[in-house]
């Protein structure tokens, strides 16, 4: 999410953000939380949010940001119930061969 929000030219919709994740506002807003946090941990500007508009990052953020190349290795990102659930129903479904219980826990 803190990807799609920096590379988005203009401010994100909330709404946008659940389409495009296909979550609901309230882990919208539980994430934003999160990312909020780790950009105060690295001493960064939290998101900036125009109320009936949606939410940004500051130019400043947003060009520190985009000089960090280790980004992806800090955010430890955790599946919740269902995106585990429905990878599990994925992977059956393209499955050529038979899948061994072993391999989901993966």
């Amino acid at each position: 999410m803190l990807n799609y929000v920096l590379q988005a030219d203009t401010v994100v919709e909330v709404d946008r953000l659940t389409k495009q994740f296909g979550i609901s506002q309230r882990t919208i807003y539980y994430d934003l939380q999160q990312i909020d946090d780790w950009l105060e941990e690295n001493k960064l500007t939290r998101t900036q949010r125009i109320y009936g508009k949606g939410i940004y990052l500051d130019s400043e953020t947003r060009r520190k940001l985009q000089d960090v190349t280790h980004i992806d290795n800090d955010w430890d990102y955790r599946f919740d119930q269902w995106e585990r659930i429905y990878l599990i129903v994925l992977h059956l479904l393209v499955a050529k061969a038979n899948v061994q219980t072993n391999t989901l826990l993966d």
